[in-house]
């Protein structure tokens, strides 16, 4: 009977294990595709830990890019990050925020865009290498934001 209860222990924390882990893990996934000519948009789905609403503050899936980034377009998920408070930042390849600062206090209900700046003029910003989303702020578990890169070549 122990062996069986074991068995049928073991069992049920096997089922569940994915569930539990996924809803602590904090992810981001990309895409990355072609709009029309030459421009393309690489999109960041960034989804916040259940547990405490953190995101990843790195990405072991960087995605190497290489363009001018003309404009970024946030979009909250369905459940959306805490409102006017959220900050993001687009880190490439030396740790420099390609966006100059312009992704704070971000919505959680409605979509923003933005065009990056550099030193006081916005325009677009060439790109070689990794991006890398960090975003903090958010108290909201599980919120989703969609950051959608749009670049040309």
């Amino acid at each position: 009977m122990k062996k069986i209860l074991g068995i049928l222990m073991v069992g049920l924390m096997l089922l569940f294990a994915p569930t539990i882990a996924g809803a602590v893990d904090s992810t981001i996934t990309y895409t990355d595709k072609a709009v029309g000519g030459n421009v393309r948009v690489l999109t960041f789905t960034c989804t916040a830990k259940s547990t405490d609403g953190s995101y990843l503050s790195t990405v072991s899936n960087d995605r190497d890019l290489e363009g001018f980034v003309f404009l970024v377009i946030t979009n909250p998920g369905t459940t959306g990050p805490t409102d006017d408070t959220v900050d993001a930042v687009l880190n490439d390849a030396d740790g420099v925020d390609i966006m100059g600062g312009q992704l704070t206090d971000l919505d959680e209900t409605d979509s923003e865009q933005f065009v990056p700046l550099i030193n006081n003029v916005f325009g677009s910003r060439f790109v070689k290498g990794t991006l890398t989303p960090v975003i903090t702020n958010n108290a909201v578990h599980s919120a989703v934001i969609v950051i959608s890169i749009y670049y040309y070549k």
